[in-house]
This record gives C-alpha cells, sequence and structure tokens, in this order.
C-alpha cells in the first residue's frame, strides 16, 4: 500500500473517532449495552489502530468475477441473525408469543441463563456473568422517551454463542453474542447492518452499506474468541458494498461499486483464507485499489 493510501486510512480514522451508530446513544443504564466495557462493539465504523500491512490483492480466476456479480446481494433484512419474532414463527408479531419462545430457550441452556423480570443474565464457564437489563424511560416536558428490552435467542449453531436479541426505542434491533467458555460478548446491529455468518458459523462478516465511512469487519467466533481478523475499508469517493455470499468457511464474495457506479462498472472481489493468510482476489486489482481505495487489513 502507497503512503499516500495509508495516510487516507489514517485520516479517516481520525474522523471516524468516537462514532456511533445512529439511534444507538440511549443514557446508560445498569447491566451490558453496546458500548458497555469489554463489549466488542461491532457495528461502530472507527477504524482499528495498528500498523499491519495491507493483505495482497491478486487476480480472480477467469469466469470468476461474471458469476460474483451475477449472484443475489444479501440485504440487512435476510441475514443470518433474524429477530425474535421470526425465529419463534410469531405471527402476527407478539410479545406474548415471543416470551414463551424465550421460556423454551431458557429451559434448554439449562443453569446457563437466567431471567428475574427485568434481569436476563447469560453465566459463561469462565469470566463475568453477562446481564442485560430491560428499562423504559418515559417521555418527560424536558426529555425524549427511550427503552431497551432483550430477548434470550438460544445458542448459534456451530460456535454455540448465546445469543441476546436487543430492542431499542429509537433503532433497529442488535444482537449480543457470548462465548459460553470464557463470557467474551459482541455487539451486532443486525437490523440495521449486513450480518453474515459463515456456513461454519465460526466467522462473521459485518458491515453498514449506506452509512459512512464504508467498513467492513470479519471477525471470529470460535471457544477462544470473540476477536476481530480482518477489518476492510473502502475511501474512495462515495463507494458502495453489497454482500454476494459465503462459499465456504473461509471465502465469501463482495461487490464493490466506486464513485456511485453503475453495475457494469462494479468491481467483484473475492475474500479467501489459504494457507493461514487472507487475500483479495479480483480481475481489477489496480482499480479496486486506486478508485475504489478497497483493502484489507488483520
Amino acid at each position: 500500500m502507497s503512503t499516500s493510501r495509508s495516510s487516507l486510512w489514517l485520516a479517516v480514522a481520525v474522523l471516524a473517532a468516537g462514532f456511533l451508530a445512529p439511534g444507538l446513544a440511549a443514557a446508560p443504564r445498569e447491566g451490558l449495552r453496546f458500548d458497555s466495557p469489554g463489549v466488542l462493539n461491532w457495528s461502530e465504523r472507527t477504524i482499528p489502530s495498528g500498523g499491519k500491512p495491507a493483505i495482497a490483492v491478486v487476480p480472480l480466476a477467469a469466469g470468476e468475477g461474471e458469476r460474483i456479480l451475477a449472484m443475489p446481494t444479501l440485504a440487512e433484512e435476510h441475514g443470518s441473525l433474524p429477530v425474535a419474532e421470526v425465529l419463534f414463527g410469531c405471527a402476527p408479531p407478539s410479545e406474548t408469543c415471543e416470551r414463551a419462545g424465550e421460556r423454551k430457550r431458557i429451559a434448554a441452556a439449562g443453569d446457563s441463563v437466567r431471567r428475574a423480570g427485568q434481569r436476563l443474565s447469560v453465566n459463561p464457564a469462565s469470566g463475568a456473568v453477562a446481564v442485560f437489563v430491560d428499562w423504559n424511560q418515559p417521555v418527560t416536558r424536558t426529555a425524549e422517551g427511550d427503552s431497551e428490552s432483550h430477548r434470550y435467542l438460544g445458542r448459534l449453531d456451530g460456535s454455540g454463542y448465546h445469543r441476546v436479541d436487543v430492542r431499542f426505542g429509537h433503532d433497529a434491533p442488535g444482537s449480543f453474542l457470548v462465548n459460553p467458555a470464557n463470557g467474551g460478548t459482541i455487539f451486532v446491529h443486525d437490523g440495521g447492518d449486513v450480518v453474515a455468518l459463515a456456513p461454519d458459523g465460526l466467522r462473521l462478516v459485518t458491515f453498514n452499506a449506506l452509512n459512512p465511512p464504508l467498513s467492513l469487519r470479519l471477525g471470529v467466533l470460535d471457544a477462544a474468541g470473540p476477536r476481530l481478523e480482518l477489518h476492510c475499508l473502502a475511501t474512495g469517493d462515495r463507494p458502495s458494498l453489497q454482500f454476494k455470499g459465503w462459499h465456504d468457511p473461509q471465502t465469501f464474495d463482495l461487490v464493490v461499486k466506486p464513485n456511485g457506479a453503475q453495475d457494469a462498472e462494479a468491481i467483484p472481489v473475492r475474500i479467501e483464507r489459504s494457507a493461514g493468510a487472507w487475500r483479495l482476489a479480483t480481475p481489477a486489482p489496480a482499480r479496486l485499489v486506486e478508485v475504489a481505495g478497497f483493502g484489507c487489513r488483520p
């Protein structure tokens, strides 16, 4: 990566520092929240610091670019983490139905999950108990009302991570994913971001398709996790990003559209892990880096 490109990464990092997703800024309450110390917030679009070099960009095999472009795009409403009403089959939406579904999932979790009124607790094998508290702040003459409520949705296939759905009074829902072994916790804004689990459930891609800076995160949900494994950024003028799906647990496809490009000018990208290292493959390596400003770092 050139010096000018590295400088651009740094400039975006400075501009984005302290940024929170719209609507996720209610007053702190008792219990874990997306901005609590120790929670990895993978919905924020600040740029992780560190001097690791960008991963390699290589040519994509002939014909694969056309296949990527032709694949359907995964929108945020069709991600890997359905909301409680969908997961529990609550149609029409019903709090009674959701609470019944939650009770079944808590019972299946044994002693590791408890609900006592407004408090939902997830107890890992080691580490601190993750406590989530429902709250409601009524509207007053001087303050806008707000609220947060939680549902326990069970454990994810593959990783076994506990999933807790959170509903915000003024924003789309999100999820906390809690490692049952060590209590490590991440937050993803699955109601407003694209969130896609790998086929084996051990990796997760998340990004916001609309709000700058255009920032994608790839995280690991294994027994020692969670941890951020790869961070990708597009620094070109008005770039957009489409997720085209996972091929296997270590390969997924994207389409990058630089400068408000039309479909014919979109750049197909495959991000794959080979011999223990990640790399980008595209039919247009120079255009991806120089025009779209797209690159990834460990």
